[in-house]
């Protein structure tokens, strides 16, 4: 029994501890650029910190909860390969996000930050399970379009550039 409460528990909080990690790293490297151009990622920063410290809290008492309701199980062998296929089915969402992350860092440089993004957020829609064509490509060019104005426009930060962009 502790080591699935375990194995929950750290399924449950991998996420929130692996974007803590990253948010880290990245405000480190905003000493490099000029204090004006900082406010903006900091504030996001702050945001997601403040949005992850929620969804530590909301996931330790769900686990608890569920923990405390939970009654004694024994692991199998043969159920295990059944169980972890479970897992992955019901997270696949989470894998295709990860995935889909991977993939837009690998193409900006070839492609550029604006194409890269509108790729990257056409894919995650329909692979997240919205089948509406026109919504997806609204979606997507209306948030290419706020990060270009945002960025290039506002804050005046270059962005990586491609080949096309």
């Amino acid at each position: 029994m502790k080591r699935s409460i375990l194995n929950l528990l750290l399924s449950r909080l991998a996420f929130p501890l692996l974007t803590l990690v990253f948010i880290s790293a990245y405000y480190s490297s905003l000493t490099k650029i000029s204090p004006k151009a900082g406010n903006y990622p900091k504030t996001i920063i702050a945001v997601v910190a403040v949005l992850l410290a929620w969804t530590f809290i909301s996931e330790v008492r769900q686990w608890w909860k569920e923990a405390s309701n939970q009654p004694e199980q024994k692991e199998s062998g043969a159920g295990s390969a059944a169980a972890w296929l479970g897992k992955v089915k019901e997270n696949r969402h989470s894998i295709y996000t990860v995935a889909a992350i991977l993939i837009f860092l690998v193409i900006i440089p070839y492609l550029g930050f604006f194409a890269s993004a509108g790729l990257f957020l056409i894919s995650l829609f329909y692979l997240l399970g919205i089948r509406n064509h026109l919504l997806i490509w609204v979606l997507a060019a209306s948030l290419v379009l706020v990060s270009f104005v945002v960025f290039k426009m506002w804050l005046s930060l270059p962005l990586p550039e491609g080949f096309l962009f």
